[in-house]
């Protein structure tokens, strides 16, 4: 399901343009199933996170080297935050599914 906001006028204020793209997001996710969306939501914010810290060190350290130190650390985040999401979703869904009986 796509979201479509209507643009208001050409002067259009960044805070509606924002509010629309989160509740874009908001209706994708929604409609994943548990598991892919809690893959999605752990491997998106442990890669933020990741890239934030590894920005941070990479600054500290040898800042022109700041980027590739992003990903160093970006990357194996998304993937940790990915298999945590699947084990978290794995979770959900056996936790429904013995409720249910």
């Amino acid at each position: 399901m796509i979201i479509s906001c209507s643009r208001r006028s050409t002067s259009e204020s960044t805070f509606y343009r924002h509010t629309c793209a989160v509740t874009g997001l908001r209706a994708a996710l929604g409609e994943l199933p548990l598991v892919p969306r809690a893959v999605t939501i752990g491997a998106g914010f442990l890669g933020v996170a990741g890239g934030i810290v590894g920005l941070v060190v990479g600054l500290f350290t040898y800042a022109p080297t700041a980027p590739v130190a992003m990903l160093e650390l970006g990357l194996p985040a998304t993937l940790a935050g990915g298999v945590l999401g699947t084990i978290a979703g794995l979770i959900g869904v056996a936790t429904q599914r013995l409720t249910r009986r």
